[in-house]
């Protein structure tokens, strides 16, 4: 991964696979949790003190968003091992604006990867 975000495609944020399906409900949820992983990938940034430290991980993040779209208890459920990921990821989210969601409020687990891509030399 270079400095540059990725899009609302992006393999290294991956919604859960538990996240409810059925219904309206679900599929509005569902709806949300794409756009929320949307606004954080275009907010992320790689720390370049761990790029150029070659470290790499994946970070599993809960967070929960309000009725007004603030992100609150935003926790690291599983570390990547490398506090200054975990901490970006954190930052991160903490930094961004959500609309406010479909309920009350929600709570998504969401996985922010950070990889070094290495360019090819054509």
């Amino acid at each position: 991964m270079t400095g540059a975000p990725a899009g609302g495609n992006d393999p290294g944020y991956r919604p859960d696979p538990d996240q409810p399906g059925s219904g309206a409900m679900g599929a509005s949820l569902q709806s949300y949790n794409r756009l929320v992983v949307g606004i954080i990938s275009k907010n992320r940034f790689y720390p370049v003190s761990a790029r150029r430290r070659g470290i790499e991980g994946s970070v599993d993040v809960r967070l929960t968003i309000d009725g007004t779209g603030r992100a609150s208890d935003v926790r690291v459920v599983k570390t990547s091992g490398a506090g200054i990921l975990d901490r970006a990821s954190v930052q991160t989210i903490r930094g961004c604006s959500f609309p406010p969601p479909p309920a009350e409020s929600v709570t998504l687990p969401i996985t922010i990867t950070f990889r070094l891509v290495e360019e090819s030399q054509s």
